[in-house]
């Protein structure tokens, strides 16, 4: 059995708590790792087979595709863990995803996207602006009338 004296079992210590600092202080300060895109298509696809399970009363689909070069914990962060559904795509950053999700959100008669159809009344984009008035008298809800009412008269 080997015996350290006093001085190297201090050296040893100090050594280990320094290692340990500079492992918490580096990864501090590392760069948060990138987010991953899904892209357009990746979106479309997604919607599509949304729209095609709530009209064909298919069992829900899969999450969106993962990105290429991306690792699952990452795209966990970004990509919702509740079941998949339309009134996520209507927030998008993308003006022709939150489009198509406002026409589906009609089409399926979805009456949970009453609100969010509402709200995309006011989007920067016209097109959006339209198709989510055009998916809200698909939808036929008494409740959008009155946001729907201010519209005409502009």
């Amino acid at each position: 059995m080997i015996r350290l004296s006093l001085h190297a079992r201090f050296r040893t210590r100090r050594f280990a708590v320094g290692a340990t600092f500079l492992m918490a202080v580096g990864c501090a300060s590392a760069p948060p790792p990138p987010a991953p895109t899904i892209t357009h298509d990746q979106k479309m696809a997604w919607m599509l087979q949304l729209e095609d399970q709530r009209l064909l009363r298919l069992p829900p689909p899969p999450p969106p595709p993962e990105p290429v070069g991306s690792r699952r914990r990452r795209v966990a962060q970004t990509v919702p863990a509740v079941s998949p559904d339309l009134t996520i795509l209507v927030r998008d950053a993308d003006p022709r995803i939150r489009r198509r999700a406002a026409l589906a959100i009609g089409r399926v008669k979805l009456s949970s996207g009453v609100a969010p159809l509402v709200s995309t009344l006011a989007d920067a984009d016209p097109d959006v602006r339209a198709m989510a008035a055009f998916a809200l008298g698909l939808l036929g809800d008494p409740s959008a009338e009155s946001a729907l009412l201010p519209l005409l008269s502009s």
